[in-house]
């Protein structure tokens, strides 16, 4: 549930519903949550542009050769060991990349 949505819901409270200033307050809250997300979708952050960036660098690194280990991955792109993995692990639920774990180590490939 939206923080709107729960605006929404409050209105429609007996207690709340029967003061018309409350009311007012709450649905003109929640119509401007609901602007602002509407204006925010579609537009990557900062941080979201530069993951995309790594997110390709990742894939040019798994196209040549075999698989490799998110610290290998690190290594190769010059990223944290931290951000390699967060990335990967993104890239894998999105069925970007194959994660296979070969003698308890995790290693990943395209």
């Amino acid at each position: 549930m939206t923080r709107a949505e729960i605006f929404r819901n409050i209105a429609t409270i007996e207690a709340v519903a029967e003061n018309e200033e409350f009311v007012n307050a709450l649905l003109k809250e929640a119509e401007s949550l609901e602007k602002r997300a509407a204006a925010r979708v579609g537009k990557q952050t900062k941080t979201q542009k530069e993951n995309a960036e790594i997110k390709e660098r990742i894939l040019e690194a798994l196209a040549e050769g075999e698989s490799m280990t998110a610290t290998e991955v690190a290594n190769a792109i010059g990223v944290s060991l931290a951000k390699a993995t967060a990335l990967l692990t993104q890239m894998v639920k999105a069925e970007t990349v194959h994660r296979a774990v070969e003698k308890k180590v995790a290693r990943f490939s395209i």
